[in-house]
């Protein structure tokens, strides 16, 4: 057997975890949620994720009904807030977990394209809200649904039209949008005739345009 070259998928091959998720992210590029993990208020500080079915650049997971708590803002403080999957490979214990995270000015959420070639991490945000003192408010799904079909070089499979309606949640690609790039509506509404020039200035996870 050659020293330099392994095939993986024959008979008596040995395709591992590794290899699965990178076929999978071919074969479904991007990350987002099939069905389920809707986020909704359950009381006071705690969010209520429904149970739901996802992938994150082709590590499928499942999401068990579930409640979360968030830390409440000072009084006279309002905090921007959200809740997301972090996904860890480097983390053999605790691969995957939920998070919420309040702060004045949220960072950076992990973002790593490579992360089954570099077993980095990678976050997926699934709502976002504002935190007060009493509570929490304006809680908005932003995650990107994936659709049957949705292979082709994009996270959601459809490449952004002008002039057309899109839902909260609905994901797509754009022409002006770096490569890697999968945008979100957090806004119900029409696009306009002509692209905006925002696009363009995308460089990291969670830029809003």
């Amino acid at each position: 057997m050659a020293d330099n070259i392994t095939l993986k998928t024959y008979k008596g091959g040995n395709v591992n975890p590794q290899d699965d998720a990178i076929i999978y992210e071919t074969a479904i590029p991007g990350s987002g949620i099939f069905k389920g993990c809707e986020v909704t208020y359950a009381r006071g500080n705690v969010l209520h994720i429904s149970q739901g079915f996802g992938m994150i650049r082709g590590r499928f997971f499942e999401v068990y009904e579930t409640e979360i708590d968030v830390r409440l803002a000072d009084v006279g403080e309002t905090l921007q807030g959200r809740v997301y999957i972090h996904l860890d490979l480097s983390n053999a214990d605790e691969p995957i977990k939920i998070l919420a995270q309040a702060a004045a000015e949220l960072p950076p959420l992990d973002a790593d394209v490579n992360i089954n070639y570099n077993n980095s991490s990678y976050d997926l945000e699934l709502a976002i809200f504002t935190v007060s003192s009493a509570g929490l408010d304006g809680l908005t799904k932003v995650f990107p649904t994936l659709k049957a079909g949705s292979g082709g070089g994009g996270g959601g499979g459809e490449t952004l039209t002008r002039a057309t309606s899109y839902a909260v949640g609905d994901a797509v690609t754009a022409v002006g949008a770096p490569g890697w790039a999968t945008l979100v509506c957090t806004q119900a509404g029409t696009t306009a005739a002509s692209e905006p020039s925002g696009y363009s200035r995308i460089t990291k996870v969670g830029d809003r345009v």
